[in-house]
């Protein structure tokens, strides 16, 4: 089944429904076509093409409907903590793509923030220690990272052409490839 042929006998299922689908025509092939398509409002595209009439109907209809509880909680206000909760971990480990971080650069390029969202900002930063990398790091951290490494021998290596002994990262940089008594 091809790509074209799948979004619309998907589009149908959708429209018909998947219990009418199985015992009519349907499900044959030649029924996949553009008549179809046109005939139920679809494209390729899988986006719905609605005329003015049709909105209207689907207006007029849904005036008057009682809403349910539930879905007056969602429309009432601002949203409680625990619904904030999981919108941001259902949120969290995405990741944006280039065009769309793109976007967001260019929206937000030339607004200034206003006194108020500064000091909230600045608050928020207040305690916290910003290291060369700019990393943000809060003395709980450092006190976890300290415990982590105490008491851990590392590596000490010797240049074999000086004799001298360090740390490997520094004797890396100075010595074997590098010594200057190579």
């Amino acid at each position: 089944m091809t790509v074209k042929r799948g979004i619309i006998r998907r589009t149908i299922v959708r429209r018909v429904g998947r219990n009418r689908i199985r015992n009519s025509k349907f499900k044959r092939k030649r029924h996949c076509n553009s008549t179809v398509t046109e005939r139920i409002g679809a494209t390729t595209d899988n986006k719905r093409l609605i005329s003015e009439e049709t909105k209207e109907k689907i207006s007029k209809g849904n005036k008057g409907k009682k809403l349910t509880d539930a879905h007056k909680e969602l429309l009432k206000g601002p949203l409680s903590d625990e619904h904030k909760k999981k919108i941001s971990d259902a949120l969290k480990g995405r990741s944006q793509s280039e065009e769309h971080k793109q976007k967001t650069r260019l929206a937000r390029l030339g607004k200034k923030d206003s006194e108020e969202t500064k000091q909230k900002k600045s608050a928020a930063l207040k305690g916290r220690k910003i290291t060369w990398d700019l990393k943000a790091t809060t003395p709980e951290a450092n006190q976890r990272r300290s415990q982590s490494l105490t008491g851990k021998q590392k590596p000490v290596i010797i240049c074999p052409h000086c004799g001298k002994s360090g740390g490997a990262p520094q004797m890396k940089q100075w010595h074997f490839d590098n010594c200057k008594e190579k």
